[in-house]
Formats: structure tokens, sequence, C-alpha cells
């Protein structure tokens, strides 16, 4: 699809997102015509007050004397006014106009708002709901930034949108009211403006289009900045730690500097639509003033006439100005639009099969056959693998870095899809499993540690919601973490901050095995667990996970090949194949591949 045809997809489709609020739309829109309606009775009340009043000042003007009488008569013409009555029932019209704005100018903001606010609030809620069930792939090429700026940055556009989607019907539906009550008073005049305005209009198209490509690029420029910063802020230490402060400070000067320059080009873009917009219709005006006061000099035109259509054009000047701004509004939005919509439009998860099965009473088995998988196409992590674990059994998975150990453990909780062969739990092919009731028996603990930006009691809850404060306790003792706990300010009910950062890596490493503990699953998935553990904490936590792990079926990966000698079966794969499985004994006879890897971490 054309970058244009992606913009008009995207701009008819927040519109159907306006739809879904039709009827607060319907009701702020009638609310409008009324504000309209009694925009022209204020004028028309203006019109005739002045007429009466011109009319006045001219029997004075001429010697005439103004009686308050049935008739006032001067000279050779009579102007007819029953009393002061005629007068103050325009000016109670004017009034009535006045106070009936506010009320409905009240009813008005209200629907319209309201409906912009639940829109935002959709918009929101699906681009998390998509943020939930995108495939690792999609993560594995996104950077983590460019997603988390269209959820900010191009969502705050989109805000600014829908205040200025809601001008656009309320301004669009004014011109369109005043532009009859034009008619209505003069249709020849009314021709005229209507060949001179439309100059917006080619105005504006032309410098939509340029302000529309600039915001484009700013938001893929933001997206990059914030992708930049979270990366960095993350990796601070090692910044620090290598003396790089002056190289990332100019990496990031060069990026805030592209975001200035393309902003600068929007910058000029608007800032010359302003003074064009301006004068333009400031042109038009005189034009029309000047065309008006011909016509009343002419005799063709009365007073009243002309002072309704005057005020009725410049009533409409202002709402035709506004639409003028609201159109570079509405381009910027319909950049981030696009790239909103692009990240609704991704690739979810594969959804449950027709007719999938819930997994109940389970036992634990896996089984891999000849299950085949690649990252990209011609690129193999995984050939042609298969093995079974019985229930209960423990397996470890050892090898070089990037044989294909942690794919593996992937693949069990379907985080990605084989493309050959089946991996089976409890003898049913995981692929004829709902994936919820598939991940709700399997706990997980990675080399990366995630903890959340809240308490420890919470981050332990995370496994079994439904815990209670004994549960939580009990798994941090059989982790060994809660001696630690205890110790630190305010327990279990402490903060440890982003990512768990007040931790250290074997406290935060013994939260998320205690966590995995809680969950208490029927098949347990560890990738490196005792990592970021030192030789102490190793201990306690190996004598915690022997526990655990008898009545469990476990995965294991691990490059301590001492954390696994007890393992029923260790399975180990080089270039994503399986070249050796037996025990930790067997395989030392065998001479291969563990044997070496034994020999290099213990030839001490």
């Amino acid at each position: 699809m054309a970058s244009e045809e992606k913009k008009k997809s995207a701009g008819y489709r927040l519109a159907r997102y306006f739809l879904q609020y039709k009827y607060r739309l319907l009701g702020g829109m009638t609310t409008t015509a009324i504000l309209g309606g009694l925009d022209v009775a204020a004028v028309t009340g203006i019109s005739h007050l002045v007429d009466i009043l011109s009319e006045i000042a001219t029997i004075m003007r001429n010697g005439g004397e103004f009686v308050v009488e049935k008739h006032i008569d001067y000279v050779d013409y009579t102007l007819r006014i029953t009393s002061f009555r005629d007068i103050a029932l325009f000016v109670g019209v004017i009034f009535i106009a006045v106070f009936g704005k506010a009320i409905f100018m009240y009813f008005h903001e209200y629907l319209m708002n309201s409906a912009a606010h639940k829109i935002l609030m959709r918009l929101r809620l699906e681009l998390f709901d998509k943020i939930l069930v995108l495939p690792m792939k999609y993560y594995d090429r996104e950077k983590t930034g460019g997603v988390m700026s269209r959820i900010t940055n191009d969502v705050v556009n989109i805000e600014q949108s829908t205040a200025s989607s809601i001008s656009l019907i309320k301004n669009g539906l004014q011109v369109i009211i005043f532009i009859a009550a034009m008619l209505l008073t003069s249709w020849t005049l009314t021709l005229f403006v209507l060949v001179v305005f439309p100059a917006f209009a080619v105005l504006l198209r032309v410098y939509g289009r340029r302000i529309r490509s600039i915001s484009r690029r700013i938001s893929l420029n933001v997206a990059d900045i914030t992708a930049f910063l979270q990366e960095k802020i993350n990796a601070i230490t090692i910044i620090k730690s290598f003396t790089r402060e002056r190289d990332e400070r100019e990496r990031f000067r060069e990026m805030a500097y592209e975001n200035y320059k393309y902003s600068m080009k929007n910058v000029r873009q608007v800032a010359t639509l302003k003074p064009m917009n301006e004068t333009l219709g400031s042109l038009s005006m005189v034009l029309v003033i000047l065309f008006a006061s011909y016509y009343f000099v002419q005799g063709e035109m009365t007073m009243d006439v002309m002072t309704r259509f005057i005020l009725l054009v410049l009533l409409a000047y202002q709402p035709i100005r506004t639409l003028g701004k609201i159109h570079a509004t509405m381009q910027k939005a319909l950049a981030s639009a696009v790239r909103i919509f692009e990240l609704l439009d991704a690739e979810t998860e594969r959804r449950d099969r027709p007719g999938a099965i819930k997994l109940a009473d389970v036992k634990g088995e896996i089984e891999f056959r000849n299950v085949s998988f690649a990252y990209e196409p011609g690129k193999p992590a995984l050939r042609n693998v298969s093995f079974r674990v019985p229930p209960g059994k423990t397996f470890a998975l050892v090898g070089p870095s990037g044989g294909g150990k942690t794919t593996t453990i992937k693949l069990i909780p379907r985080f990605y899809e084989i493309d050959e062969g089946a991996i089976l739990v409890d003898g049913k092919d995981a692929r004829e499993v709902e994936i919820s009731s598939l991940r709700e028996h399997i706990g997980m603990v990675t080399q990366e540690t995630i903890l959340f930006a809240d308490t420890v009691f919470e981050n332990l809850r995370y496994g079994k919601l439904d815990a209670t404060r004994e549960e939580v306790v009990e798994a941090a003792k059989a982790a060994n973490a809660h001696r630690f706990i205890s110790e630190i300010s305010k327990g279990y009910d402490a903060f440890i901050g982003e990512r768990g950062v007040q931790l250290s890596g074997g406290q935060r490493q013994r939260v998320a095995i205690a966590r995995a503990i809680l969950r208490d699953p029927k098949i347990l998935l560890l990738d490196e667990a005792t990592s970021a553990l030192d030789s102490e904490s190793e201990t306690l936590i190996q004598a915690a996970l022997e526990k655990l792990l008898r009545s469990k079926t476990s995965l294991v990966v691990a490059h301590r090949l001492s954390t696994i000698q007890n393992a029923d079966r260790i399975l180990v794969i080089e270039n994503g194949s399986l070249v050796e499985q037996g025990t930790h004994g067997e395989l030392l006879g065998k001479g291969g591949l563990y044997r070496k890897l034994h020999e290099i971490q213990f030839k001490d």
C-alpha cells in the first residue's frame, strides 16, 4: 500500500472510532447547530437594531422630532415603530441568544469531549492488548523504544487531533449554517464569498502534505530517541565503567539535532501557513465589505441587510480560520495514526486452533519429536531434535553458547511456533492445546531476572495472585530468600525499584526462583537460574531446587556442569542438534563433547 493510501486508510479508521460513539457525537452536532442558530438570531437582532437606530438618527439629523407614539412622521416618509417595545424585543432576542449559547455550550463540550476521551481510552487499551499478544519474533526485531513511542508520543498526537476533530465538526457545521444564512440574506454576495474562500482549501492542501510528511519523520526520530535513552539508562553502569560518557553524549546530540532539524522544518511550514491564512482571510473580508458597501450606496441593499451580511461573514471567518489551524494538527495526527495502526495490524501470536483442548490433571511429560525451528528462514536454530522427559524427571541442557539450549526451553510454552515436528505435553500436541492452559502449568526462571517496580511481596505474588502472605513467605524460605528480605528496610513491603535495582543480582535471582516456587507448576524451566549467584547462595538454592524438582518435570539449562551432575539425564546440544545424551557418568565415559566441556571447567 502506497504511503498516501496508508494515510487515507488511517484517516478512515480514525473516523470509525468516532462513529462508535455516534450518539454522543450526534448530540454534540445538534448542540453545535443550535449554537449556530443562536448566533444567527443574535446577528438578526443586532442588524434590526442598527437599522432602527440608523433611521432614528437620520430623522434627528434632518431636524425631525422623535416621538414615542404609534407613528413618527417626518416630511414625506414614515418610520413605523409601535413603541420602545420593538427595540426591547430585539434586545431580548440578543439576550436570549447569548444566554442560550452559555447553556448549550456546556452540553456541546461535555458530549463531544466525553466521546474524544472514550476514543483515546479505547486506543490505549487496544494498543496495550496488542502488545500482550504480539509474538516474541516481533520484539526480536523491533526496538522497545519504538513500541513505547507509539503508545506515548503518537497517542499524544492523536489526543491533540481528537480535540481538533471536535473543533473541525463544530466549526464546519457553523460555516455551513452561516453560509446558509448568508444565502438567505444576499445570494449574490454569498456567491462572491464562495469563490474567494475556497482559495483556503488549495493553500491548506499544499502545506498539509508537507506537514504530514515531516511529522512522520519526527515520529520516527522520537521513537529512535526513546529507544536510545532506554538502552543507555539500563546500561549506565557499562557506560561509566568504560568512560563512554562523551561518546554517548555526542551520539545523543546528533539524534537531538536531527529532531530539531525536522521540527524546524515543520515550524517553518506552519509559520508560513499562518500569515498566508491571515492575509488571505483579511483580504477576503475587505473585498466583501467593499462589495456590500457598493450595493448599499447603489440602493440595492438596505442597512439592515448589509449589517446582517457583514456580521455573518465575520462569524463565518473565525471558524474558517480555525479550520486552517486544525488542518496542520490533523496532518500531524494522520502520520501518527499510520504508525499506531501499523502496530495494531501487526501479526499476533498464533491463536488457539478450533477445538483446542484445555490441559487438566497434568503429569508433566514432555516430548520433542523431530523438532526443527529457525528464527530466520535459512538459519536453523534447532535441527531434527528428539527426546522425551518422563513426568517428575529432571533433564539438563548443556553445550556451547548459541547451540540452541535456550531456544529449546522457549519452544515448550510456545513463545515461538516450531517449523517441523511436534512438541507433546502428556502426549498431546502443544499446538492443539489452549496457549493459556499450557502456560498455566509451566514455571520459568530466565537467565535475565525480570522484576517489576513494586514491593518484594507483589513481585513474589506475581506467580500466584491469590497467594496468602504465609504462602509467599514459605516460598521465599524455600528459595533461601527470606533471610535477606527480612533484613532489608520494610522487609516484604520494601519497594525494590525499576527492574529490582535495589537488590543484588543474587537476591533478584532468588526472588525470581521463589516466584516460580510459589506458582507450584508441574513443569519447571530453568534457564541459567543460578548464574547470578555467588557460591554460598548457589549452594543454598541448589538444596532448595533439589527438593522442588523431585515432584516436577524440569528442564535445566546450565553452563556450570557442577549444578546438573545429579540430573536424571543430560542432553548435549551443539549447533542446533542433539549430539549426546545420558547421565553424568555415561557422558564422561563416552569421551565426547560433554567430557571436553567438563575437562575445560574442571581442569584445575
